[in-house]
């Protein structure tokens, strides 16, 4: 007999969607977005008061934004790679997955993360703090399909900004797979 199968999506919260998008789009993050309303409120009461240390203040709010936007806007020389994962396993089977990523030259403050849908669990996350030239890092994580349906797993996706945090740039290293998951 025929046995139906569900598709499965990851969905994140609406708030975690609009600050996912607001980032992509200006590169700041909610702590960069923070300091550019600190730096707006101080300005601004710097004008309407006329407090000279407000103006000092809110300069140097927006000094640290441009650097640090100015930093976080360089691309990184890297690769990364998943490994190979079963297209087909049954419901309950254990798999595991290795992901790597390699430097081509000396790198800071990255994140490593596979986009897993809720159902699969949680999205593993990597935090590098450094890579040298040559180097890789990598994690080794294991999925446990309970149900059965189509899942969409991945993209693998590396993050990166500037050391403050404020900023943040994303790129897809290895695309998205499907995975369809048998009754036992």
């Amino acid at each position: 007999a025929p046995v139906a199968v569900h598709h499965v999506e990851a969905k994140p919260s609406l708030g975690r969607r609009v600050l996912e998008r607001v980032t992509d789009v200006t590169g700041f993050t909610s702590s960069g977005l923070m300091l550019i309303v600190v730096t707006a409120a101080a300005w601004s009461l710097g004008y309407y008061v006329g407090g000279r240390p407000l103006y000092l203040m809110a300069y140097g709010g927006a000094g640290v934004l441009i650097a640090s936007w100015l930093y976080g806007r360089r691309t990184p020389d890297l690769t990364g790679q998943r490994s190979d994962v079963q297209a087909r396993v049954r419901e309950g089977q254990s798999v595991t997955v290795d992901v790597h990523l390699t430097a081509g030259r000396r790198m800071a403050t990255l994140i490593l993360e596979e986009r897993l849908p809720t159902v699969l669990g949680t999205s593993p996350r990597i935090s590098i703090a450094e890579l040298a030239e040559g180097e890789s890092a990598g994690n080794t994580y294991q999925l446990v399909c309970h149900r059965r349906g189509v899942y969409t797993l991945g993209p693998l996706v590396v993050r990166w900004g500037d050391p403050f945090g404020l900023t943040q740039r994303r790129r897809t290293i290895a695309d998205e797979f499907q995975m369809l998951v048998h009754p036992r």
